[in-house]
């Protein structure tokens, strides 16, 4: 073998040795949170002890949840013992540093920890130093660790920097091979060399040339024109801040005016705009999130202070890990040095724990993204692997399993198929036995608020029987339906309840020591159901194997033991006794979970067999013949036609000489189905067939097309019910609709929006944002009582409404009228809800199946009133405010009464339709 060659298979093997040896001693490091718990509270929403802290400046409201309402450092220490007493031994809490109190852009208080004004202190809305102090050392005398969150790269917001738009003759070029009339591009030529900071001044600019051409090709000048970066130009102040301040209260930190050469040359800020494009990852590492001052990261003095910054965490407190805020927005290299520095001057966060005799020192983040690894549009891949470790170098210890929390929600909440989970439980998670697992957090929409305990129930023993750290947010408990609901209230410290009562006994699972594999052995899913039901996985480790069993379903489900022959033991379980066993088949109820313990093998007979035949491919609608054999058995008593292992709703099929019999597709939704026939013997044992695998596609007819807006007519900005409403400034055009067509089969019902525009500037997992779509159906004669419209503050349609529905960006809620108000959904539902976008045509296609309606008992679709609204709103804020003034993310409304501006409903675009043979237009 060449010498060369020998060398660099050594080098190979010594780098992966090094590996290896570096994961083992960080695994080594982090033992003792494998099986451990968290419980994550916001500090200012838990218990509050002693006076609530006003500073007077209008930051405090205790009424109003986007200000300070009071919570404290004391106020956990004093409920240790209940968190404790729940099963929980590590908490998170959210930044105790001192805030930015008041935005004069935001309603929002500073009242979360994430706009620094001052790294190194306790804000004094939360305590003192010695308050904190004083927590973490009675957390560790009762076993609890404690987890402060950290927001390494950027501070409050001290200023904004806007684009420079200026048109060239480049700009005219291209607007002149756009076929824009020569006419129009003359009215621009006096503009070309002039500099316009902001796309909004910009953008009044060119609508003054334009006119009423505007809407045809004001968007085509924009794109065209040039964008620049000039901060020494468009940086700007923000005034009337509070702590009154030009910027951090930091040595370092404070540096943030560009048009100062000194502070330029810095670079301790990348002084760039708010991102515009989410899929860019230049934008993610060095624009502005959501307005915040990007710090810049790569500057020696900046990330050295960052360093010295949480080393005196470390150091004062004793604290026993990190949550890192934001990480998506800074580089994974960052955390190389951050966290691994060796260099004795500017020790990274663990060799400096280890210092402190934290050598378990445990360092989470949070990279919302809800695939394992993204392609960006500039052509980079963003792997959530790599801010863990690559090529041998660790970086974080693990992450926030933002991929597996889209899934639980699609699968446990909105009534989609278990097989979506599979990808996420299987995908080779770096030190995936560290990866946080939840079902929601301060920053996204409550579980208990579009579903019941039944389905949170069954995602809460997922989430404890999987690889990870189980980490629930304070008053799931209680179930909570806000946000950032406070939890002051006596009431939630001295109660029982099912939920509680679960929370323990996982809790107690989880940490017994024989259960250790639940938390660090491999996973390997077994079945996962195509459409609501069986989810079956087996957890593998050392010498013992759990084999997990969930039924999402609405019906009982018949599960077979692939391993024939063996016992399993019942560990836990909804409708189980602890130590119970079960063996060859059993009957799953609706919504049930059960963990087993695979136990010593047992004798088996050979069963006789059925076969059903194969058909021809192809999808499938209407009616088949379906063939099959039965073994030459006098065994066999009776047969049944299981479709998707529905045990509840099984089809008896005769026994007889023809062996066939005719299969209708008219009543099932479409998709992928799994059909199986069962065999009931004369000892009342089963048999199965094999599994045959059906592609449903009944035909959607179009019963109805309603014209909004002709597509070459004007976008009008003025809309709502009282016609005096504008969208935000910096999407108008999302929230409207040319046309609509209304699909139909059997009682399912299909909607088609023709959009105007469709946005996906924030990356949302439903492929579309910056629209609120409002959808409610009113059977004929099922409940002929007009009911208020929720939280839309409308009642002027008359709708007597069944179903409601609410989509956006992130989720999406079901609900029945039964339990509704004016300002609260109803009840939630549970059924089949999907959507497609596509942003070629621009369409957003809307497929509500019958089981939404099924306790309603609808035969047909006859005099079916549909009303499609729409607004703005975030997943946080929930629906946007009116305002007085133009300007982003709020409505502008011209009404100065405010007592009628309450009044105003939000509802921007609007269109109600019944399901009559002609075709109609508007």
């Amino acid at each position: 073998m060449p010498k060369f060659t020998l060398f660099w298979m050594m080098l190979i093997i010594a780098l992966i040795g090094l590996a290896v040896e570096s994961e083992e001693k960080t695994m080594s490091d982090l033992h003792s949170w494998q099986q451990r718990s968290i419980y994550f509270l916001m500090i200012d929403r838990f218990f509050v002890d002693g006076e609530p802290k006003d500073l007077g400046c209008k930051e405090f409201n205790p009424d109003d949840p986007y200000c300070y309402q009071g919570g404290n450092l004391r106020g956990i220490q004093a409920k240790l013992e209940y968190i404790k007493s729940l099963g929980f031994d590590a908490i998170w809490i959210t930044p105790p540093v001192y805030n930015q109190w008041v935005h004069p852009n935001m309603r929002t208080r500073g009242y979360h920890g994430y706009w620094a004004h001052d790294f190194m202190q306790v804000d004094p809305h939360l305590g003192t130093l010695d308050d904190y102090k004083a927590l973490v050392q009675q957390a560790h005398k009762l076993g609890i660790y404690v987890i402060q969150d950290i927001v390494p790269g950027h501070t409050a917001d001290y200023f904004s920097v806007q684009y420079v738009y200026t048109i060239t003759p480049e700009t005219l070029q291209h607007l002149q091979e756009a076929k824009i009339p020569q006419s129009l591009l003359s009215q621009l030529e006096p503009l070309v060399g002039e500099s316009m900071v902001g796309k909004a001044a910009f953008v009044e600019k060119v609508k003054q040339v334009l006119g009423q051409f505007y809407p045809l090709y004001g968007n085509l000048v924009l794109c065209h024109a040039q964008r620049a970066m000039i901060p020494e130009k468009s940086w700007k102040l923000y005034e009337n801040v509070v702590p009154n301040a030009t910027g951090p209260h930091d040595p370092v930190l404070w540096q943030n005016d560009p048009r100062d050469p000194k502070q330029l040359a810095a670079e301790i800020y990348h002084f760039t705009p708010d991102i515009d494009d989410y899929s860019s990852r230049e934008q993610q590492l060095t624009y502005n999130m959501s307005g915040l001052d990007d710090i810049n990261l790569d500057a020696p003095a900046a990330r050295q202070r960052m360093a010295e910054i949480y080393r005196y965490w470390i150091h004062e407190v004793g604290i026993d890990g990190f949550r890192v805020d934001t990480v998506r927005y800074t580089s994974e290299e960052f955390y190389e040095y951050f966290l691994h520095s060796t260099d004795e001057k500017d020790l990274g966060m663990k060799p400096w724990a280890k210092r402190h005799n934290i050598p378990h020192f445990f360092v989470f983040g949070e990279i919302w993204e809800y695939e394992y690894e993204t392609c960006t549009s500039d052509g980079q891949t963003l792997s959530l692997n790599k801010y863990i470790e690559h090529n041998g170098k660790q970086r974080l210890d693990s992450a926030i399993d933002f991929p597996m929390y889209q899934s639980i929600k699609q699968v446990f909440f909105d009534y989609e198929a278990p097989e979506k989970l599979v990808k996420y439980l299987t995908y080779p998670k770096t030190r995936s036995n560290l990866w946080i697992q939840f079902l929601d957090n301060h920053d996204v929409d409550r579980i208990a608020e579009g579903t019941d305990w039944e389905n949170i129930a069954q995602a809460l023993f997922f989430i404890y029987t999987i690889p990870g750290i189980p980490c629930i947010t304070w008053g799931t408990e209680h179930g909570f339906t806000e946000q950032r609901q406070n939890m002051f209230d006596a009431k939630y410290y001295d109660s029982s309840n099912p939920r509680i009562e679960l929370l323990q006994k996982l809790n107690a699972l989880r940490k017994k020591k024989e259960n250790l594999g639940l938390c660090i052995g491999q996973v390997q899913v077994e079945q996962a159901a195509k459409a609501p039901g069986i989810l079956a996985y087996r957890t593998t480790y050392e010498d013992k194997e759990f084999l997990t069993l969930l039924n999402t379903g609405k019906s009982a489900m018949l599960y077979q033991f692939r391993d024939q022959s063996h016992r399993y033991q019942v560990q836990f379980g909804s409708h189980w006794a602890a130590n119970e066993h079960l063996q060859g088949s059993c009957i799953l109820p609706r919504k049930s979970y059960v963990l087993l313990q695979k136990m010593e093998p047992i004798p088996t007979s050979i069963k006789p067999q059925i076969r059903i035949l194969a058909l021809e491919p192809g999808q499938k609608h209407g009616e088949f013949l379906m063939r099959f054999n039965l073994p030459a058995s006098e065994e066999l008593q009776k047969l049944y036609l299981l479709i998707d292992q529905n045990f509840q709703s099984k089809i008896s099929v005769p026994i007889q000489s023809e062996q066939s019999f005719v299969f209708s597709t008219h009543s099932m939704t479409n998709g992928d189905h799994q059909i199986v026939l069962l065999g009931v013997c004369k000892d009342q044992s089963y048999i199965f067939s094999n599994t045959l695998s059906l592609d449903i596609q009944n035909p959607f007819i179009l019963k109805k097309e309603v014209i909004r807006r002709p597509a070459d007519l004007e976008i009008k900005q003025t809309a709502g019910i009282y016609g005096n409403v504008e969208p935000p400034l910096n999407w108008p055009n999302t929230l409207t609709w040319q046309k609509v067509q209304i699909f139909t089969q059997d009682t399912n019902v299909q909607l088609k929006l023709y959009m105007d525009e469709i946005s996906q500037i924030w990356l949302p997992y439903n492929h579309f944002d910056h629209v609120f779509f409002y959808i409610f159906l009113a059977f004929p004669k099922i409940n002929p009582q007009p009911r208020p419209l929720p939280c839309l503050n409308y009642d002027g349609f008359g709708l007597d409404w069944d179903i409601g529905v609410v989509l956006y960006g992130w989720g999406k809620k079901v609900f029945s009228a039964t339990g509704s108000s004016v300002n609260a959904y109803g009840n939630p539902l549970q059924g089949h809800l999907a959507h497609a976008v596509n942003l070629e045509d621009k369409t957003i296609t809307i497929t509500l199946s019958k089981d939404l309606w099924e306790d309603l008992n609808v035969q047909d679709l006859s005099g079916l009133k549909i009303l499609i609204t729409t607004w703005d709103g975030d997943g946080l804020k929930g629906l946007r405010g009116l305002s007085q003034e133009r300007k982003p993310y709020e409505f502008y409304t011209n009404e100065t009464d405010p007592e009628r501006m309450a009044q105003i409903p939000k509802i921007y675009a609007w269109q109600l339709i019944e399901l009559t043979e002609e075709m109609e237009e508007k």
